[in-house]
């Protein structure tokens, strides 16, 4: 093989490789600046006739400080509103004591601004 023959193709593989390593390091910067809320329930509701007991966690891993704005809803109606502000990586349990109009079974929902839901039913 001619020497020019090995320069080309030892140049070509070179782009080759430094396309293949700005495409990886391009994904992984990406990838680490994607982040996401936690939200779950901490415990088991507890109901005693109209009064329900429950808590939730927030958790933020957005890389950032971030605000929250959270919504109770029972049957789809707003009872209950609040708002929060979390560092990265730090998480707070909400604890909430309602008083539901009848004791009747209802669909509790837990709603933040990020636009993440859980819930749970009653009966």
């Amino acid at each position: 093989m001619k020497p020019e023959n090995i320069l080309h193709i030892l140049a070509v593989a070179a782009v080759i490789l430094l396309i293949l390593f700005l495409i990886s390091f391009n994904l992984i910067v990406r990838y680490k600046d994607k982040g996401f809320t936690e939200l779950y329930f901490k415990d088991a509701p507890k109901r005693a006739g109209r009064e329900l007991n429950f808590s939730f966690v927030v958790r933020n891993l957005e890389n950032k400080d971030m605000s929250y704005q959270y919504s109770i809803y029972s049957n789809n109606k707003k009872i209950n509103q609040g708002s929060l502000g979390l560092r990265h990586n730090q998480a707070k349990i909400i604890k909430k004591s309602l008083l539901l109009k009848k004791e009747t079974e209802a669909k509790i929902t837990v709603m933040l601004d990020t636009d993440q839901q859980i819930h749970f039913w009653i009966r």
